[in-house]
């Protein structure tokens, strides 16, 4: 695993634990989280209209009674994944959408990045879309990522999708850009 997966790890590891005290979810397979689990599900999922869905493999999944978190890779990745998606409920939370966006951006001090920047992409009802982007880290590495956050009576749902910009092409970052603000949260039945 490259310094800045490990930091990229550390700063989502400590944000999730900062902001949604407790774990995680995911639409590519979130129903069979509650399968295997006796927690009660949540209300909703994240739908994610991904073209290639079926190429995503659950890579770690945490859950308590707190929520649920779920990492995606490629199937095809090997080691040091360029790029990944995290999908996030945290139950009962209720922390303001700017609020956890600037826990996030203060998160950044800990990746030993000389430059580090968050920026607000679209805040609308319940529902805040930015991007976190951290440059010239230890090795000289990039770490890029978007957000989209949910908060809703029952918790607060998040997507994160993660990468090492220089190893995925222009077109494959806009692209799950667009992706992760398009995702929406659907009612269970």
């Amino acid at each position: 695993m490259s310094l800045l997966q490990q930091a990229s790890t550390y700063i989502i590891g400590s944000i999730m634990i900062l902001l949604f005290t407790g774990c995680a979810s995911s639409s590519l397979d979130q129903y069979a989280t509650y399968h295997q689990n006796s927690q009660p599900r949540p209300l909703y999922y994240i739908s994610l209209p991904l073209e290639n869905q079926e190429q995503w493999q659950l890579e770690r999944n945490l859950i308590d009674e707190d929520g649920y978190t779920q990492y995606y890779i490629l199937i095809n990745q090997q080691n040091d994944p360029p790029q990944q998606i995290i999908v996030h409920y945290g139950r009962h939370i209720t922390t303001p959408l700017i609020q956890t966006m600037q826990q996030i951006a203060s998160g950044n001090r800990y990746a030993e990045c000389k430059i580090s920047k968050t920026k607000l992409i679209q805040k609308y009802n319940n529902n805040l879309i930015f991007t976190n982007t951290l440059k010239n880290c230890v090795g000289n590495q990039e770490l890029w990522q978007v957000y989209k956050i949910f908060n809703r009576p029952d918790g607060q749902y998040a997507i994160i999708y993660t990468v090492e910009p220089r190893q995925i092409s222009e077109k494959t970052h806009l692209y799950i850009q667009h992706i992760i603000s398009l995702a929406q949260l659907t009612q269970y039945k």
